[in-house]
């Protein structure tokens, strides 16, 4: 491993690797075209024989030979993408370093040692005016004349601050070692041909060899540049072994966002019936938490087959996924004109997952009757949704489920964006967001790619990561609403929360920013009476079918809001 030193950090910029990521992506695009060129040669209609089969084994190679180049592009693409952002992590150590030494007057020379400057800090304190006097000086900084006595308790004093900023050099030059070798290994499993290892479907090579971080846009490429048949196979050998219970690399692709909806529900759905038998086997039931997890998905996969299983993911011992995470697709998301995701939120787990399905379809139902086109709408719980507060769980008071959530979601919504765009078949792309939903919509819209949300509404909701001007949606097109007492009828409980004492960001909300603030940047809309008794009841009434919100939101769906 290759030693760092502060000399050699303190210039690093991720924007050097952008000519060799430039160069790739161009790389990537020729042969792209040459591996669709040769796929779509036919060497066997009309022709057989000795020299039939002579040309069709010359093809297999030809075609070997280009998907051995053409992932290597993406693996080289995925691996220095990779250490762009770990050259700007250490960037950021950097100049998080140089903003603590600045404020302290700390001099950090080229092998990483800390100096105080002593000349600096006497020099600030003459430009203020401190002086001296019998009781001695009058800051601890010290004197226009300060004696080496006074200099020295200066530069003891500051012996913390020294250490922790060469601590944090140690870490960012720890970090730097670590960016590099990764790159380097990668770099280096290529030189050696690594990528003769892939996967070898029946017949011709069919690689799946996509690395963990791979971007949504790189896998959309790569999958949609695979015929049809190609794709088929790859399906079918996931079912294959999903069904004889094998481990297989191609049941990734249930999960991969910049996959089609139709190939990743199909394989998810297998896995379900695998898991849940699996489940059975190890004497779990009805009660168990995550057999009834399944139990849920199991029973939106019976009674609703028309309904795809876009994401299906088991628990895993991380934080954020502490509880089974699905979305469920009502409608065509690869081909229809518009695809809305909806984000539920607190006790929302997959155990009921119907209900939300249901809502979906009406809302869909009413967003088409808008006269804009079809619509798909993704009933999305692929984090994990906060319970009732209690005093084993307080976690819906704070935000780092909403946060995680919120990565997984921008991810989600770059596949489906990345999947469309690959297939030649743009799409209008919508957020909806509803109590703890809409805190964990606006962590994942502010940090999507601008130019994949179209629309993004929330609505009951608790507190919001920032503005609108935050949001990476076109100006103009984030909307919220909430329920107020009117005619007799209830408000909405989160009115209560976000005006109390405990709310958070200056009282805004109390989860962040409340989106119904006259400086939040958020349209606000009209939602009528809500037909609640009790607040409670007002809160969870925005998807009444029939009801004035759901109608706002069906606008939303199809870019007619505004």
């Amino acid at each position: 491993m290759a030693v760092f030193t502060w000399g050699t950090i303190k210039d690093w910029n991720g924007d050097d690797l952008n000519d060799t990521l430039n160069g790739l992506s161009r790389e990537w695009e020729k042969a792209k075209d040459v591996n669709d060129s040769i796929n779509s040669i036919d060497v066997e209609s009309g022709w057989e024989g000795e020299g039939s089969r002579a040309a069709s084994e010359a093809l297999g190679r030809l075609e070997d030979a280009s998907a051995h180049c053409w992932n290597s592009i993406v693996n080289l693409l995925a691996a220095t993408t990779a250490a762009q952002d770990g050259v700007n992590e250490v960037k950021t150590m950097v100049e998080e370093i140089r903003s603590m030494a600045d404020t302290n007057h700390l001099i950090i020379s080229d092998d990483g040692s800390v100096q105080v400057n002593i000349d600096k800090i006497v020099g600030v304190a003459e430009q203020k005016g401190f002086a001296s006097s019998s009781a001695g000086p009058s800051v601890p900084y010290g004197l226009p004349h300060a004696s080496s006595a006074i200099k020295g308790v200066i530069v003891n004093g500051l012996q913390a601050k020294v250490k922790e900023c060469v601590e944090m050099i140690e870490r960012a030059c720890r970090k730097a070692a670590e960016v590099d070798t990764t790159y380097a290994k990668a770099l280096s499993k290529e030189l050696e041909g690594s990528a003769r290892d892939l996967k070898v479907l029946e017949g011709r090579e069919v690689r799946l060899r996509l690395p963990d971080g791979t971007s949504t846009g790189d896998v959309a490429r790569w999958w949609h540049s695979l015929t049809d048949k190609q794709r088929e196979e790859m399906r079918d050998k996931a079912i294959e072994s999903i069904r004889a219970r094998l481990a297989s690399d191609y049941e990734r692709l249930g999960n991969m966002d910049g996959i089609d909806a139709n190939t990743r529900s199909v394989i998810n759905k297998a896995r379900v019936e695998r898991d849940l038998e699996s489940l059975r086997r190890r004497g779990l039931k009805e009660g168990d938490k995550e057999f009834d997890e399944l139990l849920g998905i199991k029973e939106v996969i019976d009674e609703r087959p028309d309904v795809g299983l876009y994401l299906y993911e088991r628990p895993r011992l991380e934080d954020g996924h502490a509880d089974t995470h699905a979305a469920y697709a009502i409608g065509d998301v690869d081909r229809a004109a518009h695809v809305t995701t909806f984000v539920p939120g607190m006790t929302t787990t997959v155990a009921d997952s119907m209900d939300n399905v249901d809502r979906m379809q009406d809302l869909k139902g009413r967003a088409e009757a808008e006269g804009q086109g079809d619509v798909a709408a993704i009933a999305w719980l692929g984090y994990d949704a906060p319970p009732f507060p209690g005093p084993e769980n307080m976690s819906v008071t704070r935000t780092e489920a909403a946060e995680l959530g919120g990565n997984s979601l921008a991810k989600h919504l770059e596949g489906v964006e990345d999947s469309r765009n690959a297939s030649g078949q743009p799409v209008h792309q919508s957020v909806l967001g509803h109590s703890y939903g809409s805190t964990t919509s606006s962590y994942g819209v502010s940090q999507v790619r601008p130019g994949v949300v179209d629309d993004y509404a929330v609505f009951g909701s608790p507190g919001v990561k920032d503005t609108a001007q935050a949001m990476h949606v076109p100006e103009g097109h984030s909307y919220a609403m909430v329920y107020r007492s009117e005619q007799g009828d209830a408000g909405d409980v989160i009115n209560i929360l976000n005006e109390g004492k405990d709310a958070i960001s200056d009282s805004t909300g109390a989860l962040g920013k409340n989106p119904m603030d006259a400086d939040s940047g958020f349209k606000t809309m009209e939602t009528g009476r809500s037909h609640a008794q009790d607040p409670f009841n007002a809160h969870k009434n925005y998807l009444r079918e029939g009801s004035r919100p759901q109608g706002n939101l069906a606008r939303v769906v199809v870019g007619t809001a505004g």
